[in-house]
């Protein structure tokens, strides 16, 4: 399922910093997972600094996937 999941992210409509913070929080594509304020200093060159920015661009995100196609399909399967 996670393949199905990061296919999902890499071919959805969220931004490249919205992709950069779920791949990075959640592990995906070979990341590891990673806190809050790892996640800022990882992303601090697209624009988000700290943690707080990136819990409100993955809140955002994650609102965004929940009405993904694929990412209700990858759900369907399992």
């Amino acid at each position: 399922m996670k393949d199905h999941v990061e296919f999902a992210i890499n071919q959805s409509t969220l931004s490249s910093l919205e992709r950069a913070v779920i791949i990075h929080r959640f592990g995906l594509c070979g990341e590891f997972e990673k806190t809050l304020e790892e996640t800022a200093k990882i992303t601090s060159e697209l624009g988000v600094c700290t943690a707080m920015g990136v819990k409100k661009v993955q809140d955002r995100a994650l609102f965004k996937l929940q009405d993904e196609p694929l990412i209700v399909e990858a759900y369907k399967t399992t």
